[in-house]
């Protein structure tokens, strides 16, 4: 049977399937942070980006989140920019792409936010033809006008079947660099103008496998158990470097978790659980902990006398 752990994290000397961590930098938008800007296109004015705008949340938003913005300048012809980032992605795999928008405009007209990969780095004063994996086109396909939620669940560009999720061709090596990220643009002859909103951007590699032996438990500071062995009551300290969600878990050498212990926020210091082996039969066990992008886990033994 195969065994699939959505957490990220591996056991010793098993070959295994995980969800991998965040890719995106900086994926609450509240900050430009890794996010790079290139003005595309630039005829009839410049769209601008704000990072950690407050004049607004898309549903299902928290914090502040990315604005982009454009006002005619009496110019006929095409606004467009480009926000990216430059990632090393794995030949022959899937990736799952998840985002927030909100449509604030009065008249979101001829306007596009194509969400999209390139082999090649992004050009200034260039127009663009990447491959996209999700999308919005008020202009040919109708679609982005007062959207306000899920970028997946309201797009109609890219495949149909697979909007939010592509494969990296085969060809594509750990030396290259591919330029993941979305397009915003317009093209007017007309006083319009598009006000929208960007938050929670997430990329990740569906499944990675990966074989591993007990030397990458060696050094976990965040995460503690003791005594190990345990023969009915146990204390697990881990540490929360800032005010995170926080998930705790425990499974057996199998892969199958048997044991939820924390999913919930948690402020930041460090915390003691007690725990109860007393449900576990004697065996190897692993604590799996996750708070945002920093993940540790221990290997015990329960050892019921």
């Amino acid at each position: 049977m195969k065994k699939i752990l959505l957490l990220g994290f591996l056991f010793t000397g098993i070959t295994i399937q995980v969800l991998c961590q965040e890719l995106f930098k900086n994926s609450d938008m509240e900050s430009q942070g890794e996010w790079i800007v290139a003005n595309l296109q630039t005829e009839s004015g410049i769209v601008t980006v704000i990072f950690g705008s407050s004049t607004g949340l898309p549903a299902g938003g928290s914090g502040k989140c990315m604005e982009a913005s454009y006002t005619y300048n009496q110019t006929a012809g095409t606004a467009q920019v480009m926000i990216y980032q430059p990632l090393v992605l794995q030949g022959g795999h899937t990736y799952i792409f998840r985002g927030l928008f909100k449509d604030i405009s009065a008249d979101l007209e001829n306007f596009w936010s194509e969400f999209m990969w390139l082999a090649e780095k992004p050009a200034e004063g260039s127009d663009v033809g990447g491959n996209i994996f999700a999308g919005f086109n008020t202009w040919k396909q109708g679609c982005g006008k007062g959207v306000n939620g899920s970028i997946v669940e309201n797009s109609c560009m890219g495949d149909a079947a697979r909007y939010g999720r592509f494969t990296v061709p085969d060809s594509i090596t750990s030396e290259d660099t591919l330029y993941v990220g979305f397009t915003v643009g317009i093209w007017t002859d007309a006083s319009r103008t598009f006000d929208v909103l960007y938050d929670s951007l997430s990329l990740k590699d569906s499944v990675q496998t990966q074989t591993v032996t007990d030397a990458i438990y060696a050094n976990s500071n965040l995460l503690n158990i003791y005594p190990n062995p345990v023969a009915n009551i146990a204390t697990i300290n881990y540490y929360v470097s800032e005010s995170s969600d926080v998930k705790l878990f425990v499974y057996n050498i199998l892969g199958e978790k048997v044991a939820t212990l924390i999913n919930t926020r948690k402020e930041a210091g460090n915390h003691d659980l007690s725990f109860n082996s007393s449900g576990l039969t004697n065996g190897i066990y692993f604590i799996c902990f996750e708070a945002d992008n920093n993940m540790a886990k221990r290997k015990f033994n329960v050892l019921h006398h």
